[in-house]
């Protein structure tokens, strides 16, 4: 069979996508994916600076989709992001599955050569090699107890998962940028975080983009100092609750106030919950 005609342009996407990821990536993940395939492969390009907006109008999904979107591809090891540049570098991980399926296993022809009499399998004892002490200490040169390497949580800068999701958080949806080598600003949110975890910090940041009160004093909204510096305000913002965002008592009412409208219209939005630690909804991208 000819392949597509030549007036219509393609992109290329990994088969491991679609085989392998498709069936566990969720909410936005895999238009997330496909949309950084557009903009790398699609141009013959391994990498690409994309902007937060050029995903979201390719995909159709809320600016908080994205982001929770991308963390998640990146920790999955789906795509590589690159901090490094404005805007973001972005690229699908393909090292990750070249050679990685699994080898097959050789299975063992029975034949009359290796039958007992009775019809039983004959089992050759094979000689087991001896291991000096040098080759057994190589094959396991990790020193350090098991416990601990399951607690290490720092990146290849030495900083915590923590400490960089929320920085990275913070450049996504402002314009006024923290710097991840700054010690200042790292001080800063090491100073939020004992106070808040690092979901309630995100959740606040996301919050503080999207509330109206800001509208008033800008200059404020995407000041750092205004928002790390004092608990109390990161407080306030974790109460604000964003434009398009419901309550699960607003979204019924809604409902039953719009015609032809039900609940599955409605998805619960990610790591936001009202200050009565119950789940808020927003309108589904596709119903907007």
């Amino acid at each position: 069979m000819a392949g597509l005609p030549k007036e219509i342009p393609y992109t290329k996407v990994p088969n491991f996508i679609i085989e392998d990821l498709m069936a566990e990536l969720r909410g936005g993940e895999l238009k997330v994916a496909i949309a950084i395939c557009r903009k790398t492969f699609g141009f013959h390009k391994k990498t690409d600076g994309i902007a937060l907006s050029q995903i979201m109008d390719l995909t159709g999904l809320a600016k908080k989709t994205v982001i929770d979107s991308l963390r998640r591809l990146v920790k999955k090891k789906v795509i590589h992001k690159n901090i490094s540049s404005t805007p973001y570098q972005y690229s699908i991980n393909v090292s990750n599955h070249i050679d990685a399926k699994p080898q097959k296993q050789k299975i063992m022809k029975v034949g009359p050569t290796n039958l007992e009499p009775g019809g039983g399998l004959k089992i050759t004892p094979q000689k087991v090699q001896k291991l000096h002490r040098s080759e057994v200490q190589k094959l396991n040169p990790q020193k350090k107890p098991i416990k601990e390497i399951k607690r290490n949580t720092t990146n290849s800068s030495g900083l915590s998962d923590n400490i960089v999701e929320i920085i990275e958080t913070w450049n996504t949806v402002f314009e006024r940028k923290m710097n991840i080598d700054n010690n200042r600003d790292i001080e800063k949110v090491k100073s939020a975080l004992n106070d808040f975890s690092a979901d309630q910090i995100c959740r606040a940041i996301f919050n503080r983009s999207e509330a109206e009160y800001y509208k008033t004093i800008p200059w404020h909204r995407d000041n750092p100092e205004m928002f790390f510096s004092i608990p109390q305000y990161i407080r306030n913002d974790l109460q604000r609750k964003p434009e398009g965002i419901f309550t699960f008592e607003e979204m019924t009412n809604k409902v039953g106030e719009t015609p032809g409208m039900t609940t599955d219209y409605f998805e619960m939005v990610p790591k936001m919950k009202d200050d009565r630690d119950r789940p808020l909804w927003k309108l589904k991208a596709s119903d907007m």
